[in-house]
């Protein structure tokens, strides 16, 4: 094992937990705060441990970030979803045109009977 790779599971091992808990403390899901920090850390191990002054700090702003991105995405995905699309504005429109025409009709028919 080189010193780098020696050194960034030491930082695993030290930080990993730590960032566990501050990012399930900000966004209340386990499985999105693991996959955050999981993916700051490849992101770290890509950039090189050399080249971050302050790893930990380093790694708690990026996990942050792909937290807040993650449900950004998610939230839209749903909001989307869940939005009715013109088509469905356009039938809820006709369905209460033909109920009020409807209701005219029996009112014109019992007021000629």
């Amino acid at each position: 094992m080189n010193g780098e790779s020696a050194g960034w599971e030491v930082l695993y091992q030290r930080e990993y937990p730590r960032l566990l808990r501050a990012l399930l403390a900000i966004g209340g899901d386990e499985g999105a705060a693991e996959d955050a920090v999981q993916e700051a850390f490849v992101r770290g191990y890509k950039q090189g441990l050399g080249s971050l002054e302050r790893p930990g700090a380093w790694l708690l702003v990026v996990a942050t970030r792909i937290l807040f991105r993650d449900r950004r995405r998610r939230l839209t995905t749903i909001a989307v979803e869940t939005l009715p699309g013109r088509r469905d504005e356009m039938s809820q429109a006709l369905g209460k045109l033909r109920a009020a025409q409807a209701a005219r009709q029996l009112v014109r028919g019992a007021m000629r009977s």
